[in-house]
């Protein structure tokens, strides 16, 4: 094989018309084909960053009695879907008796949050942010610790953490330049996870188990099996993720098919359980909302409704499934993937199970045959 000086030299001393060729075949190849090499470079890429990252955690693991997790409001975006995923990073760490400190940089926003309607619809999320992050830890309570600060407390306190050679700062590299984080770290964890054992892995994922007495009258609603079903409408923020009314009933209807005399639990935010609740009374349906029973209303809530059910149900959709996904919950889960990588072609984590059923597609109101794998 010639070496890029000799053939740099071959280019200078006359092979000018061999170059031309090449690159003049190279611009016929097919757009197709052009779009799978891409695909196939951009994967191999991603492979290659999330195995050197997932070897950094493992060396740091072994190292390390504590770790410091950032989720960067500045970067990231102000959705649960992302967010989950920073949040599992912090309870790996947990299950391995690492102590855990999750700092959420808060006080400056992403430039498509700037936005005053978009904006206005995060404020539940900010306010449960720390909330969310603790319920989480569970029953590693006690080793997690989880603070809201500015960039200026938290340059302070990064910059102390990093000179005690005990603690490991996750993804230090973007933390201190203010680079996300969120949208690598599902790959990362995917690849982890599948080396832990059973006993750590079951650790790992949420079950309803360990988290049932949040709140005193949570046996309300799981003394009775029930499905779940997440419906989503935003009029403001990803549109094409919303669950149109259509397939809204389509999904009911089937549900009710499918399993008679189990009710259906419609979980979405209050401007969600408003809108389908409409839907369902215009076409004589029968489901329950999250928002209409008397329990207390947050996100925290539609958590807890997710992993109590008999089953979990998504197509399309918002950042709810990845809860489903992170659980031991049966689901069957119609939506396209964003920043993950499929772990193979039918699974979309390493720990899916066989009462888990994810397909990669987005959902179109052409595609109405695709409810017969509900």
């Amino acid at each position: 094989m010639k070496s890029f000086t000799n053939h740099i030299e071959e280019i200078q001393s006359g092979g000018l018309a061999v170059f031309k060729r090449k690159i003049k075949s190279l611009l016929q190849i097919p757009v197709r084909t052009l779009g799978k090499v891409r695909k196939s470079f951009r994967v191999k890429k991603i492979a290659n960053t999330v195995k050197r990252h997932a070897n950094t955690v493992k060396r740091q693991i072994k190292e390390k009695n504590r770790v410091v997790l950032v989720y960067d409001n500045s970067c990231s975006p102000l959705t649960y879907g992302d967010y989950i995923h920073v949040i599992m990073a912090a309870r790996f760490f947990l299950i391995h008796s690492l102590k855990v400190v999750f700092l959420i940089i808060d006080g400056e926003y992403r430039e498509d949050f700037h936005d005053k309607s978009v904006f206005s619809r995060a404020q539940q999320f900010l306010s449960e942010q720390v909330d969310l992050a603790n319920f989480i830890s569970g029953n590693y309570r006690s080793d997690f610790q989880c603070k809201k600060i500015s960039w200026e407390e938290a340059k302070n306190e990064l910059m102390s953490l990093s000179n005690d050679n005990s603690t490991y700062i996750f993804r230090e590299e973007c933390v201190t330049r203010r680079l996300p984080i969120y949208h690598e770290t599902f790959n990362v964890l995917n690849l982890l996870v599948s080396s832990l054992d059973k006993d750590l892995l079951r650790n790992f994922l949420l079950n309803m188990s360990e988290f049932a007495n949040w709140w005193n009258n949570i046996d309300t609603f799981t003394t009775q099996p029930y499905l779940a079903l997440n419906a989503r409408y935003n009029p403001e923020w990803r549109l094409q993720s919303n669950t149109s009314p259509y397939l809204f009933v389509s999904i009911i209807k089937k549900l009710n098919a499918n399993y008679p005399d189990v009710p259906i639990i419609v979980i979405s935010d209050q401007l969600g359980c408003d809108y389908f609740k409409k839907v369902s009374e215009e076409n004589n349906i029968h489901c329950l909302f999250s928002k209409y029973l008397e329990l207390p209303k947050s996100f925290i809530l539609d958590v807890l409704l997710v992993l109590g059910s008999k089953k979990y149900f998504q197509v399309n959709g918002g950042g709810l499934v990845f809860f489903a996904i992170f659980s031991s919950v049966a689901y069957e889960i119609i939506c396209p993937t964003m920043n993950e990588v499929m772990w193979s072609k039918d699974k979309f984590a390493s720990w899916q199970a066989s009462n888990q059923v994810f397909k990669n597609i987005m959902y179109t109101l052409q595609d109405a045959l695709m409810l017969d794998c509900l």
